[in-house]
């Protein structure tokens, strides 16, 4: 507060910009600087005053030569510095053709504007001074080439430099630093008889017990050092030390990660036990959670300066990446970023995912047009699916299996022969997907939106539905067997026959627009209205709450809300075509 009353009275009173008053304000507080740099402003006006003569000469020099037509070199100067930095992407032919260029405009430039000065000050009249001058010249219009060169040199020595400590990093990072466990077996033989000593094992890296202070073993040294190598590699994987690092450092920690998991990730592939599996996904989770896996995790998935994941300037890595188990949530990830950027838009296909984690359930993850073909997700942890955007995504041959999806979207997503088995999707958006042979085997459904969405093929069997909207949905093939259907709505679906109807579990209160249950055989309408189905008729009558239907034959009283059948209906009509029911519009 203070520092805005003081900047407001600099620019008010003493008519300073912005950025001046605050250097004022910032040398304030710095006295001793403040007055060294007073001191030199004082000397310069003195100098300047007392050599004004010389000064007005350069000046009205500089104004004439800003007038010549040879200005264009001077202008060529720095341009060229201001484009050096671009310069240093290009390759070293390239550099050294510009900076040829640069010294020839330099030379120009020396040439027109050190003669008149030379003459103007009287240089000339001393003896010797012509070598002096011309070898300045020289020195001074080769500089730019010299730099380069320099450059290049420089260049090369520190990345030496940083190759010798990125190959030390790696040996630390893969362990070559672990000493070897030996054992030792020995026999003796007493009196004839063989006696066979126990096993004796000797670990070379126990920490010693003749200490008097607490320490810990090599082997604890060693893991701590193979951590610390692992942060140290973020660095070379930032790119602080050129782009030439950043690939070698990203293998080297996906290699570390699958490494980390290779064992039980074998064993998970290899089994078809159920209980088996999610004991080792347990334990890819508990190696995940561990201080290397850690380690891994945050480097892996650091973000760079512009806010987006490392991961995404190799994107050619992520078809077939390995990061089964890996906890998005861990403290020093940037989560929030990583659950907006890290799927969204990424060809993410066959990538090995299984029981990905996250603790923080609030964090949304958007998997919005990405491509997941052949990817396994299974076994994701509790709400890592929470609230996930999946729209316009592919998920083509995915596996989702024994997973919890809540409050998810897969609208307008390719979701051919994706396995939903042993999941349980709560609230969830299908709308307008293509669900072609999807697997919905032994998966557990409630408020599910199918509408508008292409259900042929899919395998609902032996598993349970409630809630269900299959409106407009197209159910070419759609396999409903011993699949509890109460209170779906089939409001215009398409390809609907009464034989899958009655082939599942229950239709109690589903609802049937007329027109398609005109269409059945009166054996087949007498066979559904027995299981539980409700004809509408369109009218004129809006739902505006709740569309509720009681019966005291099928003993349920069940009701439907205003935005989950936005029909407009004939209640007299279908009142008449469903005499078990008593049908009401609040």
């Amino acid at each position: 507060m203070k520092n805005q009353k003081m900047k407001r009275l600099l620019s008010h009173f003493l008519l300073l910009p912005d950025n001046a008053a605050n250097q004022l304000i910032r040398l304030s507080k710095r006295p001793v600087k403040s007055a060294v740099l007073s001191l030199a402003f004082l000397l310069w006006l003195a100098l300047a005053y007392a050599h004004r003569d010389t000064v007005r000469h350069l000046a009205a020099g500089l104004f004439s030569a800003l007038l010549a037509p040879q200005a264009v070199i001077v202008l060529l100067l720095p341009a060229f510095f201001l484009l050096y930095p671009h310069l240093a992407k290009q390759s070293r032919a390239v550099q050294v053709c510009v900076a040829f260029i640069g010294s020839l405009c330099l030379l120009e430039w020396l040439m027109w504007v050190l003669p008149p000065l030379i003459t103007h000050w009287q240089l000339n009249e001393y003896p010797n001074t012509q070598h002096f001058w011309n070898t300045g010249i020289i020195l001074l219009a080769s500089a730019p080439v010299a730099f380069t060169l320099w450059r290049f040199r420089d260049g090369n020595q520190s990345k030496d430099i940083n190759l010798k400590e990125f190959q030390k990093i790696s040996e630390w990072v893969m362990g070559i630093h672990f000493s070897d466990h030996t054992q030792t077996r020995h026999t003796e033989t007493f009196s004839g008889s063989l006696k066979n000593h126990a096993a004796q094992s000797t670990d070379k890296l126990a920490a010693p017990s003749n200490t008097s202070s607490c320490t810990f073993s090599k082997q604890d040294g060693a893991t701590g050092l193979q951590i610390a190598a692992i942060y140290n590699l973020l660095p070379f994987y930032h790119g602080d030390y050129g782009r030439d690092f950043e690939k070698p450092a990203l293998h080297l920690l996906l290699c570390a990660w699958e490494m980390l998991q290779h064992d039980a990730l074998q064993a998970f592939r290899q089994s078809d036990d159920t209980d088996i599996r999610r004991n080792l996904i347990t334990v890819l989770q508990q190696r995940a959670n561990s201080p290397l896996g850690q380690a891994i995790t945050r480097v892996l998935l650091a973000c760079g300066y512009n806010k987006k994941p490392l991961l995404h300037r190799h994107p050619e890595v992520l078809q077939g990446i390995c990061l089964s188990g890996m906890n998005l949530g861990l403290k020093g990830i940037e989560t929030e970023i990583l659950a907006k950027t890290l799927f969204c838009g990424q060809d993410w296909s066959t990538a090995q995912l299984q029981g990905m984690q996250c603790i923080d359930e609030e964090i949304r993850f958007d998997f919005s047009n990405v491509k997941l073909n052949g990817a396994d997700l299974s076994y994701a942890s509790k709400g890592f699916f929470t609230r996930a955007d999946f729209v316009q995504s592919k998920l083509h041959g995915a596996k989702l299996t024994y997973t919890a999806i809540e409050n998810a979207d897969f609208s307008h997503s390719l979701l051919f022969k994706t396995d939903f088995s042993y999941s349980d999707i709560h609230n969830t958006r299908f709308a307008d997907a293509r669900l072609n042979y999807a697997i919905f085997l032994n998966a557990h459904l409630s408020l599910i939106d199918f509408s508008r969405a292409n259900v042929g093929d899919g395998n609902f069997s032996k598993s349970t539905l409630h809630q269900g909207n299959f409106a407009h949905a197209a159910l070419h093939k759609a396999n409903f067997k011993n699949l509890n259907l109460s209170l779906s709505n089939f409001m215009f679906a398409r390809y609907l026959s009464a034989e899958k109807l009655l082939e599942s579990a229950s239709c109690q209160a589903c609802l049937i627009d007329a027109e398609t249950f005109d269409r059945f055989s009166p054996k087949e309408q007498e066979q559904l209205r027995q299981h539980g189905v409700i004809s509408v008729y369109s009218g004129s009558q809006p739902i505006t709450q709740k569309l509720i239907c009681n019966s005291q034959v099928h003993q349920a009283c069940l009701s439907y809300l205003a935005e989950e059948v936005p029909y407009s209906i004939d209640l007299d009509k279908t009142r008449a075509a469903n005499p078990d029911w008593d049908i009401s519009i609040e």
